[in-house]
This record gives structure tokens, C-alpha cells and sequence, in this order.
């Protein structure tokens, strides 16, 4: 009777030992999620290997990512299998987007604003401000009329906040260019600092389009003035967390201690989410702006302070390497689940 008994709680233990361990294997948990991750860092990193081959030297880094990251997307979604990297592919394409934006988007605009020489921006900052102002406001326009006319059942601000996304240029691949090719500075800053200005007034853009889209009404005086707060008050309150890095940078500036270069380092990264973080999330205006702001201040006054600069370069580009490794790979496998999941036909692509 009691070894019947012990057998009995034997089995009964052992069973419920057994239950949690399949309940891991049958539902995803969220460690699972770093396998997505490490795919996209895996083969970023693989393709830029290759790309140091000669014959594959002309390479295109991020163009490469998207495509892999479609054919990810394209994998999972016929194959349909229950395993690790299925069920992580799964749980980042429901990620959301403002974490996504917040994540990844911040060091980017700060690692790339971070290094333009500020002697060649005050030549070219008015043709920056012409091209990311009014420019992208004349590419907007046209490309919201031509969406209206192909797709006439779309409303005017549905065009217009389409118009406003697609007017923003990426140029990552064309400075990166311009610079093996030893192309003038002038041009170089004049490309890249277009680039990181148009961002943040498309977003304005969409934003105002999209609140209208929502039903918001909106008078000509309130465009005007949520115009001036996104720009203007994002631009000064960029300056001052940008001026308050700086002195703390500069503060830190000690040769005798190993941890400086770890401080100015970190201090460098924490102002790109403590800029964006501020601007979005507290003052609810242009992060794109402020970051860019906060990034033109340490570029002018940081850079004769640091104590390491080979350091200080080699940890940004990776930082910007994993971004857009994970950002392109990302977009490249949401369009794959796209075209599979959705009733878009053969001839339409």
C-alpha cells in the first residue's frame, strides 16, 4: 500500500514535473524574442563581410538586409513551423511601432549628426534649411496629387500623409559613397545634413495630416503654431539638453582615470534618448529636431575634450551598424509578411 502510494506520488509528481517544461516548448516566451534579433545581426554582419571582397565590394549594406529580411518573412510565412525562430519572427512583427522608434531612431540621428563638421555646416546651413523646408514640401505636394490620382477612392489627407513619408530621403549608401570617393565636404554635409533635417519636418507633416485624417480640425493659425512649436521649440530645447551634455562631457574629462572614456562614451548615448525622450515624450514635440540639435552642440564643442576619439568613432559605428541592421531587416521582413498575408496579386508587383 505505501510503495502503491509512493509509486502513485511518484508518477504524480513526475507528471506535474513534465506539464511546465511542454508548456515552455508550446507557447513562445519572451526570451524567445532574441532570436529574431540575432538572425538580423548574424547575417548584417555576414553580408558585410562579403562586402569587403572585391567582388562584391560595390555591395549595398542595407539593401542587401531588406532583401534577406523579405525572404525571412517569406520563409516563415509558408512554411508555417512551431520552432524558436518562427515564433520569435512572430513576435516582432507585432511589435510596436513607437517601440521601435524610440529604440532605434535616436542614436541613429545623433551618431550621424554627432560627426558633421560644424565649420562646413555654417557655409551650406542655408541650402540644408531651403532643401529640408520648402524642398520637401514641394516633393510632398506632387507626390500626394499623383496617390490621389492613381487611387482616387483615398482621401486628400490620406494622400497627403503617404506624400509626406515618401518625400524624406535616406541618403545612408550616398554619403557613405561620397566619402571613399574623397567627393568636396561642402557637398557631403550639405546631402547629410538635408537628410537629417527633412526628417523631422515629413514628420511634422504626416503628424498634421494624419490628426486631420483622425478628425482634428485644423485652421491655417494652428498649423502654423504646431509648426513653429515641432521646429523652433524642438531646435531650443535640443541646444539646451545638448549644452548640459556637453559640460558634463567636459567634466569628465580626466586622463588619469580609465573610466573617463566609458563615461563621455555613455554620456553620448544617453543624450540621444534623453534628447528624444524629453521631446516626445514630455514635451510632445519634433524628437527628430531636438536630437539633431542636442547632436550639432556636441559636434562643435565636444569633440577637442574627448580624451579617445578612435574610441569614441569605433563604438558609435557599431552602434549605428546594429541599428540599421536590425531597422532594414526589420522593414524587410514586415513587406515580405505583407505581400504573403495580404490579397496584393502577381501583376501588381
Amino acid at each position: 500500500s505505501s510503495s502503491s502510494s509512493s509509486s502513485s506520488g511518484s508518477s504524480s509528481s513526475s507528471s506535474n514535473h513534465e506539464h511546465p517544461v511542454h508548456h515552455t516548448h508550446s507557447h513562445p516566451g519572451p526570451h524567445e524574442a532574441m532570436f529574431f534579433m540575432f538572425d538580423a545581426l548574424l547575417l548584417g554582419t555576414a553580408v558585410l563581410h562579403l562586402s569587403m571582397h572585391e567582388k562584391f565590394h560595390t555591395l549595398q549594406h542595407t539593401v542587401v538586409l531588406f532583401v534577406l529580411g523579405l525572404i525571412y518573412a517569406v520563409v516563415h510565412e509558408k512554411l508555417d513551423v512551431n520552432c524558436y525562430d518562427s515564433r520569435s519572427y512572430r513576435m516582432w512583427m507585432g511589435i510596436d511601432s513607437h517601440v521601435m522608434l524610440w529604440t532605434l531612431l535616436p542614436p541613429l540621428i545623433l551618431g550621424d549628426a554627432m560627426t558633421i563638421d560644424t565649420s562646413v555646416v555654417a557655409n551650406v546651413a542655408g541650402q540644408c534649411l531651403y532643401l529640408a523646408g520648402p524642398g520637401v514640401l514641394l516633393c510632398a505636394a506632387p507626390t500626394a496629387a499623383f496617390l490621389r490620382m492613381i487611387l482616387p477612392h483615398w482621401p486628400w489627407l490620406l494622400c497627403a500623409a503617404c506624400g509626406a513619408i515618401f518625400s524624406a530621403t535616406d541618403p545612408v549608401a550616398v554619403v557613405s559613397l561620397l566619402k571613399e570617393l574623397g567627393a568636396p565636404p561642402t557637398l557631403t554635409v550639405q546631402i547629410q545634413g538635408e537628410s537629417l533635417l527633412n526628417d523631422g519636418t515629413s514628420i511634422v507633416l504626416f503628424a498634421v495630416a494624419y490628426t486631420m485624417l483622425e478628425g482634428k480640425d485644423y485652421g491655417v493659425q494652428e498649423v502654423i503654431l504646431d509648426l513653429l512649436r515641432n521646429v523652433l521649440g524642438a531646435m531650443a530645447l535640443g541646444m539646451v539638453i545638448g549644452f548640459c551634455f556637453n559640460a558634463w562631457i567636459h567634466n569628465a574629462a580626466n586622463r588619469l582615470s580609465h573610466s573617463s572614456v566609458l563615461i563621455q562614451v555613455s554620456l553620448t548615448l544617453c543624450s540621444a534618448y534623453v534628447s528624444w525622450i524629453v521631446a516626445e515624450g514630455i514635451f510632445h514635440t519634433s524628437g527628430v529636431i531636438t536630437t539633431v540639435s542636442c547632436a550639432l552642440v556636441l559636434a562643435e564643442g565636444m569633440w577637442h575634450i574627448i580624451l579617445h576619439k578612435e574610441a569614441m568613432e569605433h563604438i558609435w559605428h557599431t552602434i549605428e551598424f546594429i541599428m540599421n541592421t536590425l531597422i532594414f531587416f526589420l522593414a524587410g521582413a514586415r513587406t515580405g509578411r505583407t505581400m504573403v498575408g495580404s490579397d496584393i496579386r502577381h501583376h501588381d508587383f
